[in-house]
């Protein structure tokens, strides 16, 4: 099986890897052997007496090496390698639109159509039809650059048509969308053979994207035929990780096209379009749904955590949605504002509606998250609840600040949901979150208490490092005090 290089190839490294290699098949080494088998053709069903009767040569090792790497050749691998510095420098023609320098590397060097520096891997086309950052809209240089590139031979179906897909994330994209389409886009394709172009809009809740795609004869049901889990678009409209208040608009759009979903028929739905009275009609109409769980309510992961809705109220989806309004109704007409999610089989769940609202990006949820607490959310409560997204197996026991001192985290986190929580003095309930927020007087009583001051976030930040990195100094003393091991 080949493997990718590394994210900064080194020439002089991979051809060290060379010789060590030759010096382990010199020695008949296992691993070496089974190599030298897979990816040498000449070896391929050698025997072993051949092999150790074989006067192997550092150029064997080199093209086993390029191999390895998804090259045919080690020539080729060495020049992949020694191209990268005039990719970096098409790439920032492009991102600087820079028409007559894009022109002018691509008249030089042909080869640069195809440079891998566009989303996972592809080429020229698709990044500078994504339009990255202040990009969007895209310029008239912009569109120009694209045109050269279709001109020079650049695939407008790369991948799937993942030039389309790319453009079709933003709203602000149009021109290069129409631009693509002119050139020949298939809006009908499935980028990468599994994912359908309008699913891209509905992905990131874009309604300007979804209508022009769907007013250009893309099919509102489109599905993927290897990933079911993705669904229709208006699945992918109602569970996809973004959170934005453009989704009832996406969601209008999609039902007068003709869209359908399998939520279409739970008062869920409701909730997303925003649509009140319909809510309300659903409650009057059958009032057991307002404290009900819903175990198919299989979505609702965001913020770098794997909590979703499955087996919770209509409550936390409002919260999980920021849907003020709706979360307002649903208490005023009696939902219970510490109503627990089921708990399964494994012993995960429990979480009020406020653990959703907390783990927000960028805090969307806060203006929910205000009204919870105000509304009498205990703030004490105690869950196992899911951990990250790439930690499927992993889960975490915790108050709702302990869950928002580690979700979402990183770039994502404001201090504001911290600030309100605080404002309610709501407890950490643990000694990472504690030290994060140089909660002092709590970790004390933590650590008096046999809390491990060596514990640490999901993905490995100790809370010393935490304490340190928001410049708690008490807390870091105290932690140190109590045995926590600088790394």
């Amino acid at each position: 099986m080949t493997k990718s290089l590394p994210e900064s190839p080194n020439l002089e490294q991979l051809k060290n890897q060379a010789k060590t290699l030759l010096t382990s098949l010199r020695s008949f080494n296992t691993d070496a052997i089974q190599l030298l088998k897979e990816f040498h053709p000449e070896f391929s069903s050698a025997f072993t007496q051949t092999i150790q009767s074989a006067s192997l040569t550092l150029s064997d090792a080199q093209l086993i090496v390029a191999r390895e790497y998804g090259y045919a050749s080690w020539p080729r691998l060495k020049k992949y390698i020694e191209s990268i510095p005039l990719h970096g420098k098409f790439k920032a023609a492009i991102d600087s639109n820079d028409a007559a320098l894009v022109k002018q590397l691509i008249r030089s060097n042909s080869a640069l159509l195809n440079a891998p520096i566009g989303y996972d891997g592809q080429g020229a086309l698709t990044w500078a039809a994504e339009c990255r950052g202040d990009a969007t809209p895209p310029t008239e240089d912009r569109l120009e650059i694209a045109r050269f590139l279709i001109k020079s031979g650049a695939d407008v179906h790369e991948k799937g048509d993942g030039p389309l897909m790319r453009a079709a994330l933003n709203a602000g994209r149009i021109p290069m969308m129409e631009l693509l389409l002119e050139h020949g886009a298939d809006i009908h394709a499935h980028w990468a053979g599994f994912y359908p172009i309008i699913l891209a809009p509905c992905e990131t809740m874009n309604p300007v994207s979804l209508r022009w795609l769907l007013e250009h004869g893309a099919d509102p049901n489109a599905q993927s035929t290897v990933e079911k889990d993705y669904g229709t678009p208006l699945d992918m409209v109602i569970a996809t990780y973004a959170r934005s208040r453009e989704q009832r608009e996406c969601i209008r759009i999609l039902i007068e096209a003709g869209g359908k979903s399998k939520f279409s028929h739970s008062p869920s739905i409701f909730i997303h379009q925003g649509n009140l009275e319909a809510l309300k009609a659903a409650i009057i109409s059958d009032n057991s749904i307002l404290n009900r769980r819903f175990p198919e309510l299989d979505y609702g992961s965001t913020g770098a955590r794997n909590l979703t809705l499955k087996g919770s109220t209509l409550l936390h989806v409002a919260a999980e949605y920021g849907n003020l309004d709706s979360a307002k109704m649903l208490v005023f007409m009696g939902a219970d504002v510490n109503a627990a999610a089921q708990i399964d089989h494994d012993g995960i769940g429990g979480q009020s509606p406020l653990f959703h609202a907390v783990t927000q990006f960028n805090d969307f949820g806060i203006d929910v998250a205000r009204f919870l607490i105000e509304s009498g959310a205990d703030l004490t409560l105690r869950a196992r609840v899911p951990s990250g997204y790439d930690l499927p197996e992993e889960w975490v026991e915790v108050t709702p600040l302990g869950y928002a001192a580690r979700f979402p985290g990183k770039q994502w986190e404001t201090g504001r949901i911290f600030d309100l929580l605080r404002e309610f003095d709501a407890p950490a309930g643990d000694v990472y979150a504690a030290s994060k927020l140089g909660l002092t007087e709590e970790l004390k009583h933590l650590l008096d208490s046999d809390g491990d001051p060596n514990s640490s976030s999901p993905y490995g930040e100790t809370a010393l490092e935490a304490a340190v990195k928001f410049g708690h100094h008490h807390a870091a003393e105290l932690l140190i005090s109590a045995g926590a091991i600088k790394r």
